[in-house]
């Protein structure tokens, strides 16, 4: 044990961040079903302390959602920096979510130079503490560009390869990666992806813009596909299928679906009656769905009134899982125990 001793008294010298690092708060996405693949939690998904990603294809709701959830950050206390590099999101984009816009909670910042992002966020760091509760979000990472591109163009000419972009976004990212990490702090980007070909049963295969090595950085990646929402011949939204790229805290692999129609948005229980019925908690028959209350008492509803309901059964599962996960912990030291026997 000598050499361990002087391996403490070492790191206690350099002043090196020591134990685990649990996240300390979530932020809800907006979405039951979204939030249950990202955390196996159907009220809150988004790490505080991590960098999430939603990566997919032009029009897949990414802005949509990450405006989502800057709301909800608003609605725990946090104070959202948002770097918009497509100088496209109006003030009314945002009220229209229920986004405050005044300047005690929200920074908006353009910028389109990826060295102009590591500068402001080297000060972000600088300037905050480690307890201020900040929610930083960029949107989108795809359109960042190095500065010697940029002055290329200014001068009439162009530059081409992306390894240095590559290479320069990679580096930001895994910056914010440990600068967050033991901070109440939040980061989430959005970046594009594009089809790359098609896989042996012609799904399309997609590919992020700004490198794979960049975009699997993150602790939660979140790839968005859409399909039109109809009624009749009218294009009236889209429907998300959001799937897991990356998770340390679900499965990977984890799809969902919901809707965004433009005239309403998003609805939380969109998609929650489904994670419910696939965890037992509910039964379908027909058009109605049942389940046992406290009480011991059959409840019945048809899917237009499950509102009434989704907030006991949400939290239902949630208890669900805590006795779950009590139960493998047991099992395992019975196991332990039964081996030292």
């Amino acid at each position: 044990m000598k050499n361990l001793n002087k391996l403490k008294k070492a790191v206690e010298k350099k002043e090196f961040n020591t134990g685990l690092s649990p996240v300390k708060d979530w932020v809800s996405t907006g979405n039951a079903g979204l939030n249950n693949i990202i955390n196996e939690d159907m009220l809150e998904s988004i790490p505080v302390g991590r960098v999430t990603a939603f990566a997919g294809l032009q029009g897949s709701g990414k802005s949509f959602i990450v405006a989502n959830i800057i709301k909800n950050a608003q609605e725990k206390g946090y104070f959202v920096v948002y770097l918009d590099t497509e100088y496209a999101t109006g003030d009314g984009f945002m009220e229209k979510i229920g986004v405050d816009l005044d300047e005690d909670k929200f920074m908006a910042v353009n910028t389109s130079l990826i060295e102009e992002v590591t500068e402001f966020s080297s000060e972000l760091f600088k300037s905050t503490d480690k307890d201020d509760k900040i929610f930083f979000v960029i949107d989108s990472l795809s359109n960042l560009q190095p500065e010697r591109d940029v002055k290329k163009f200014d001068d009439g000419t162009q530059a081409f390869g992306q390894g240095l972009r590559e290479k320069q976004l990679k580096m930001l990212v895994t910056n914010l990666n440990s600068k967050c990490g033991n901070r109440d702090m939040a980061v989430v980007f959005t970046t594009h992806m594009y089809v790359n070909g098609s896989d042996a049963y012609g799904n399309p295969i997609l590919k992020p813009n700004v490198g794979e090595g960049t975009l699997f950085l993150p602790s939660v990646v979140i790839q968005l596909s859409k399909k039109e929402l109809k009624e009749g011949k009218d294009v009236t939204g889209i429907r998300v299928t959001a799937k897991v790229l990356k998770s340390r805290f679900s499965k990977m692999g984890a799809k969902c679906e919901f809707e965004l129609p433009w005239d309403r948005g998003m609805d939380f229980y969109d998609g929650a009656i489904e994670v419910l019925e696939t965890a037992g908690i509910v039964e379908r028959n027909g058009a109605w769905y049942s389940y046992t209350d406290d009480s011991g008492e059959t409840v019945k509803f048809q899917k237009k009134g499950f509102d009434e309901h989704a907030e006991y059964l949400m939290k239902k599962y949630s208890k669900l899982d805590q006795i779950q996960e009590k139960d493998e912990v047991d099992a395992h030291a019975e196991y332990i125990e039964g081996q030292d026997s």
